[in-house]
């Protein structure tokens, strides 16, 4: 989410590349999410779901411990 620099490994561009269904939508919801980023940046976090170091960043708990065992929790 570089705003000025937007970049991805090779092996990153390729899976999106595999996957998307349609790419002008893809590309266009990267640059909604740069935009709300710059606009935004000290209200919101911008981050990969797919990402579980980032996950564990923001929630502050595992990936591995259930969505249930945390609701129950806390």
């Amino acid at each position: 989410m570089d705003l000025e620099q937007p970049w991805c490994t090779p092996g990153l561009r390729a899976y999106q590349a595999m996957l998307e269904k349609d790419r002008s939508a893809r590309l266009a919801n990267q640059q909604r999410l740069r935009e709300l980023r710059a606009a935004h940046a000290s209200e919101v976090d911008v981050f990969s779901g797919h990402d579980t170091v980032e996950f564990e960043r923001l929630s502050g708990r595992s990936p591995r411990l259930p969505a249930e065992a945390f609701a129950r929790a806390g």
